[in-house]
């Protein structure tokens, strides 16, 4: 969907896009990611959101959901080079990224729903035996009118974020995200539509889009508008598989997904995920 995801709800990829989106999880998804980049980068992610809709108390009526999530990528060799150009060695990159994050409905009336979330984020990477640890925070709210229909969002991420690398440091960069959401009435259509600024210095739109058929099959798409960098067309597609067991354990939905992102004189990117979602609707 071209990265347009701020302002969508109900979903485990709400951790990394707008934790706020979080809020209205009612059920546990185990989420399963590989993405298969240029130059034999990869990246393998694995999580978990449980909706506390079940746990009650006297003035709490929903307590929202909770989530994390654990990421790997990997480099395949890479030339070492000296300072004139000689080769010296290969030397690889690996980076692991975990997510942790909560979110709740503040606001519950006629005028629609209200939500915050916050995710903090701890980034570990090694680069030919040198080592970098950083961790930032994301903090979101969401908006979504009586039915879900329409919803907006806004996130802004990497706050408080600091990355060293043997004698420099830098800030992490600071990206404020703004988006919206527009589903017909049958739920069945969606067109998502983010704008995001990093450090106020340059701006990206995405445009997303998603039709479900038979609400067994989803066909999505997107476009990205990088700026200076190249703007590229994405796709994929989702199927739903409904009451399934696996591995002796029974699963509400098993969702595998499929996304196509090409990178022009880099190469084209594959991403292939599995989401099994136990509980309520």
């Amino acid at each position: 969907m071209g990265g347009a995801f701020t302002a969508v709800m109900d979903d485990s990829d709400c951790l990394y896009y707008n934790p706020a989106g979080l809020a209205t999880v009612s059920y546990i998804e185990l989420p399963f990611g590989d993405n298969r980049w240029f130059d034999g980068i990869s990246y393998q992610s694995a999580g978990i959101v449980y909706g506390l809709r079940d746990i009650r108390t006297e003035n709490l009526r929903h307590m929202g959901a909770l989530a994390a999530n654990a990421a790997t990528l990997t480099t395949g060799d890479i030339e070492g080079r000296d300072i004139n150009g000689a080769f010296t060695s290969n030397f690889n990159v690996e980076n692991r990224l975990l997510v942790a994050g909560y979110a709740k409905p503040l606001f519950q009336g006629d005028g629609g729903t209200v939500s915050a979330g916050v995710s903090a984020k701890f980034l570990t990477e090694k680069i030919a035996g040198n080592e970098i640890q950083s961790n930032a925070f994301d903090v979101g709210a969401l908006w979504a009118a009586p039915g879900n229909r329409v919803s907006l969002g806004a996130v802004v991420q990497n706050l408080g974020g600091g990355i060293k690398y043997i004698e420099q440091e830098e800030d992490m960069p600071t990206r404020t995200r703004f988006g919206g959401a527009l589903s017909n009435a049958t739920d069945d259509l969606m067109v998502t539509l983010d704008l995001d600024t990093r450090d106020l210095s340059s701006y990206d739109v995405f445009l997303g889009g998603e039709a479900r058929l038979l609400r067994a099959v989803a066909i999505r798409a997107g476009y990205m508008f990088q700026g200076s960098n190249e703007s590229r067309l994405t796709a994929g597609m989702g199927i739903v598989l409904s009451q399934m067991d696996v591995y002796f354990m029974y699963f509400r939905e098993v969702l595998v997904e499929y996304a196509f992102i090409p990178y022009d004189q880099l190469g084209d990117t594959h991403k292939i995920g599995i989401k099994l979602r136990l509980g309520a609707d």
